[in-house]
């Protein structure tokens, strides 16, 4: 499974570089996937960057999510959001539906000591958004 990513994790791996896969977009819907995934290759060079953004969609308790990858979590995108009638609305981190002090228990047990970014792409108001997780992480 997945045999193009051990030339690649090799080759970072002799460069002292770390590869991430992100749990978004296609990957992202399948948690068990990219277990899979990080399993047959079976590298410490090969972990996940976490992001946070629309697991409520996806019908994932992101707090166990980051239990599960624990130490294979390299990086973080942090976002929030509710459902809504009418699709998915994005909120400030902290103010939409995921438990962020669960999320941030469980990367504290797992070890992680890397960045915190937040991250909104193109969302309206993406200003204020930022301005207000930056205002919750910093509390």
């Amino acid at each position: 499974m997945w045999p193009c990513l051990r030339p690649c994790v090799a080759y970072a791996a002799d460069r002292g570089v770390r590869l991430s896969l992100e749990n978004h977009g296609q990957l992202g819907r399948d948690t068990e996937l990219l277990e899979q995934i990080l399993v047959a290759v079976d590298s410490p060079w090969l972990g996940i960057t976490l992001h946070t953004g629309r697991s409520d969609a996806a019908g994932r308790d992101m707090a166990q999510v980051t239990r599960i990858f624990g130490p294979r979590i390299f990086h973080l995108h942090l976002n929030d959001g509710v459902e809504t009638p009418s699709g998915p609305e994005r909120r400030a981190v902290g103010e939409g539906s995921l438990d962020f002090p669960a999320i941030f228990q469980a990367l504290a047990e797992a070890g992680y000591d890397g960045y915190y970014n937040v991250e909104y792409g193109h969302t309206p108001g993406v200003d204020e958004l930022i301005a207000k997780s930056l205002a919750y992480l910093r509390r």
